[in-house]
């Protein structure tokens, strides 16, 4: 009769072997997954956020959008356009000049119906203007104050350098 006894001692040791051990060792597993997951996706999302976050480059397309609705839509660019625009000219040159004038002229040598020019000069504006949504402060609407210069704007000039010395400047 001990024999009996010891049948169900056996089966349970038996499934425990057959199937709690690779369990175990299967949620183990899942567990180093899942803790390399969490490690990953952080990173993943700042990656890939990073570029939101940042402001985009100040391109010819951009420029020939804020010609275009300074033409069209009345609105005014302000200083900061006015320096990424001098800057972009400056690093790019010609090539950056025929870009723009590409595609300043595929936006206005099409012929629009009045309704779809004012839909375009709102989103032009929602692209450009205050808390926009591309590069934002570059225009404002006729009759609006420009945004206050930023703190990287408003930081002086790095003092000249000094005068060559021998000769007098008078």
């Amino acid at each position: 009769m001990q024999g009996l006894g010891a049948l169900p001692l056996l089966r349970l040791t038996i499934v425990a072997e057959m199937c709690i051990k690779p369990l175990r060792f299967t949620l183990g597993k899942e567990n180093w997954r899942m803790q390399r997951i969490v490690r990953i996706v952080p990173l993943g999302v700042a990656f890939l956020c990073a570029p939101a976050l940042a402001e985009k480059a100040f391109s010819p397309e951009d420029a020939a959008y804020i010609d275009w609705s300074w033409k069209n839509c009345e609105t005014t660019s302000t200083d900061k356009e006015h320096q990424l625009a001098d800057a972009a000219t400056a690093s790019g040159g010609d090539k950056f000049h025929e870009e723009y004038q590409k595609s300043f002229h595929k936006l206005a040598d099409a012929t629009r119906p009045a309704s779809e020019t004012e839909r375009l000069c709102a989103t032009i504006l929602g692209m450009y203007g205050p808390g926009a949504s591309i590069i934002p402060d570059l225009i404002v609407a006729k009759g609006e104050k420009p945004p206050p210069p930023s703190a990287a704007a408003a930081t002086p000039a790095p003092a000249a350098a000094p005068a060559p010395h021998g000769r007098k400047r008078h």
